[in-house]
């Protein structure tokens, strides 16, 4: 794994004039105020938020399917249509499933099964079914059928949370935000952290796999 290659010096004004000045002066304080190596920080930055893909999109699969199993196990094949569960849905998050159902019915008609609608429902639909109005629902018998790795102290609210950290950090990389400055590394233990709740199996695959450490040890060193 290696940085992008730097544009040449007859490039570099046309590219950071593209990128906008703002965006490159986020890294001067981190760079000594010299131009030049806050576009090395920018690059750097970029290669880490391509290593963290792996792991964001393992994590979020495997959750989001965990909540699903959840949801065919208390409800039915057919839980998008339960009332007790539309009920309980915040507004805008009813109105996302509404959307998704109809988008999938049209796509695939009497085809169409819940597991079409998973990847069309946001990672904030699925953070949502682990809050408290879903208590009774969907965790009266607690969090470890779905994440049986989950330490005794901890519940369904720290489960809660944690995805929020994640989807925060994930949308941020999403956005083309800074992240370098961010705590890459803690972000990274609990992304893996967070999977080795659903399956240590997974988990290990997903360390061994990951290269946002390498991605880390790859911080450019600034110009004397």
């Amino acid at each position: 794994m290696q940085l992008a290659i730097e544009p040449t010096a007859a490039q570099f004004p046309a590219v950071v004039a593209a990128m906008h000045d703002d965006r490159i002066d986020r890294y001067l304080p981190a760079a000594g105020q010299s131009r030049e190596d806050a576009f090395k920080l920018f690059l750097w930055n970029c290669a880490l938020c391509e290593a963290f893909y792996l792991p964001l999109h393992i994590a979020e699969v495997s959750v989001r399917n965990a909540i699903h199993q959840r949801l065919l196990e208390r409800l039915g094949d057919q839980w998008y249509d339960q009332p007790v569960l539309r009920k309980l849905l915040a507004d805008r998050l009813f109105k996302d499933l509404e959307k998704a159902v109809r988008q999938e019915r049209a796509r695939y008609g009497l085809l169409m099964t819940s597991h079409h609608l998973v990847s069309e429902l946001s990672f904030g639909f699925w953070q949502h079914l682990l809050t408290k109005r879903f208590d009774r629902l969907l965790w009266p018998r607690g969090m470890r059928d779905v994440f049986p790795n989950l330490p005794l102290a901890l519940g369904r609210n720290d489960v809660h949370n944690r995805v929020d950290i994640v989807r925060k950090w994930r949308n941020r990389i999403a956005h083309h935000k800074a992240i370098f400055d961010q705590a890459p590394t803690k972000r990274h233990q609990e992304t893996l952290q967070m999977v080795r709740w659903v399956c240590h199996d997974v988990a290990d695959w997903l360390t061994s796999a990951s290269k946002v450490s390498m991605a880390i040890s790859l911080r450019p060193v600034p110009a004397a």
